[in-house]
């Protein structure tokens, strides 16, 4: 038999970051135990497993997401262990139970008279990394586990509660944006980045606008202060435009599309990645963008362009 053991947790002190630390901890660990297998479970809520597998772990499972009911007094959950135990976490309403259970194609309508309503979180990714070597593929790895883990939420023999499960599987989300973050958090640091161009910044005395080439096929467009700080105004991939790394310009796009408009006022440039995403996702728009930086004017034939 395997040893394997379980990394539950991993975490830093808050505003606080350690470079490698978890192939730090790792190293440590395997010089203190006799190791065959290090399994993981990570929410998805904060990401996908790309950095993970960065290290070496592979995926084994992809759980669907779990729904959970959102009320004015917080979360409460559908099924689980400890769920609805004292001193566990909140379950719902014995009535709604018992309503659930007769029947749920109408389950979102029964929880909302109870002022209840149906959220999902991101699911749960299992990992395993394989310390000595086997012919066998981290998937039969963890297949072999004993005991097994489920690869479901429940079981519950409420039918109403079992339908909602079930229902949460379409909102598996995928991993790509993870996959986008890890490569350009792995494309090295931005010293060993190479400046493609650059012009003195107008703002900024002393300053330059530089744009870097680094490793994957990143760009970066930022200041470099004669102090030596660097602040980044975007970053974007030169092969695939319609990249979206960074969160604030994800949640400004899925806004933008939602309104519907078809002209759109920038204010500020920066990368040009937010202008030029907009421009391919959106048909016949037009985009005009204010830039305080001449700089970055100067420079922006480099950066993602406007169709």
């Amino acid at each position: 038999s395997r040893r394997t053991h379980e990394l539950l947790r991993f975490c830093a002190r808050r505003d606080a970051r350690v470079v490698g630390g978890i192939t730090k901890l790792l190293k440590a660990f395997l010089r203190d135990r006799e190791v065959d297998d290090i399994v993981t479970n990570i929410d998805r809520d904060w990401g996908g497993g790309a950095n993970w597998r960065s290290l070496g772990f592979e995926t084994v499972e992809v759980m669907p997401p779990l729904p959970m009911a959102l009320g004015r007094d917080g979360r409460r959950f559908l099924c689980g262990r400890d769920v609805g135990l004292p001193n566990g976490r909140p379950g719902l309403p014995e009535p709604l139970l018992a309503e659930l259970a007769n029947g749920g194609a109408d389950a979102r309508e029964r929880l909302a008279a109870y002022d209840l309503f149906l959220v999902h979180d991101a699911g749960v990714e299992r990992l395993l990394l394989s310390i000595t070597p086997t012919n066998k593929t981290a998937s039969q790895l963890w297949d072999s586990q004993r005991p097994p883990k489920n690869g479901f939420y429940g079981p519950t023999n409420n039918t109403g509660i079992a339908n909602l499960l079930d229902a949460a599987r379409k909102f598996s989300p995928a991993d790509a944006r993870d996959d986008d973050a890890a490569s350009l958090r792995n494309a090295g640091p931005p010293s060993a980045a190479e400046v493609v161009a650059s012009a003195p910044s107008a703002c900024f005395p002393g300053a330059t606008v530089e744009v870097r080439a680094r490793p994957n096929g990143w760009r970066t467009l930022g200041i470099a202060m004669d102090d030596g700080r660097n602040i980044y105004h975007g970053i974007y991939d030169e092969t695939d435009a319609s990249k979206l790394v960074a969160e604030h310009l994800r949640t400004i796009a899925t806004l933008a599309l939602c309104v519907g408009a078809r002209r759109y006022l920038h204010l500020g440039y920066g990368a040009g990645v937010l202008p030029g995403f907009l421009s391919r996702a959106v048909d016949d728009s037009t985009h005009v963008a204010v830039e305080l930086d001449a700089a970055v004017a100067a420079v922006a034939p480099l950066a993602p362009r406007c169709d």
